[in-house]
């Protein structure tokens, strides 16, 4: 299982990519920008132990960076549903 600070993780480990904004406590908790495309992870209703991770402008319309984040997810591995930190540019 991954969490919301999972999923911003994974995103951090997406060459290019960069977090636009993080709201833990928000429904649409997570944009980011790759390659000029903005992209949001919400989970609905809040309580859902899915999330919807796609493009903000045309949540319908599959972009050409799609793949590269999908692959990144598909290769995230948490263990006992943590991932270790990535290193955030933000922060240094």
């Amino acid at each position: 299982m991954l969490g919301r600070r999972g999923v911003r993780r994974v995103v951090l480990r997406i060459p290019n990519a960069r977090i636009l904004s993080f709201r833990e406590r928000a429904e649409e908790f997570c944009e980011f920008e790759l390659d000029g495309t903005k992209f949001v992870a919400w989970e609905p209703w809040n309580d859902n132990s899915r999330f919807w991770i796609g493009s903000k402008a045309a949540p319908a319309t599959p972009t050409p960076h799609l793949s590269k984040v999908r692959e990144a997810f598909e290769r995230a591995r948490p263990a006992l549903g943590f991932l270790l930190p990535a290193r955030d540019p933000d922060l240094e």
